[in-house]
């Protein structure tokens, strides 16, 4: 999964420990290991809120999870999971966390230097 903010006000320290906590999160809801799980953060210079610029208080949590689906329950619960730990650890409300469910579908994913079958 990829996620983008505003740089978390302890740095890379919290965002390490938030990634660590939405791999975690994912991991389980869909059980596997969280080892298996990739996490990516890209931190945004600029954000504003229509002409107001937004500082760490009222910032938003990008996330897209990228994953082969296991059944649209077991799906949705990994995007429930990996919603609230960005949450809890980018210390953002969870209503500002914009979290988007992108299956791995066959065919149309290349990984791992081949197409993805399923």
């Amino acid at each position: 999964m990829h996620i983008r903010s505003l740089a978390p006000a302890g740095g890379d320290a919290e965002a390490d420990a938030a990634l660590a906590s939405v791999a975690r999160a994912v991991a389980s809801a869909i059980g596997a290991e969280p080892a298996g799980t990739w996490c990516t953060f890209t931190a945004v210079d600029r954000m504003t809120l229509g002409e107001r610029s937004v500082s760490d208080a009222g910032r938003i949590v990008y996330l897209d999870l990228w994953l082969r689906s296991r059944g649209a329950e077991i799906d949705r619960a990994a995007l429930v999971a990996a919603a609230r730990a960005a949450s809890t650890g980018f210390g953002v409300p969870i209503e500002d966390v914009w979290a988007t469910l992108r299956l791995v579908e066959p065919g149309r994913v290349m990984a791992g230097g081949q197409l993805v079958d399923g």
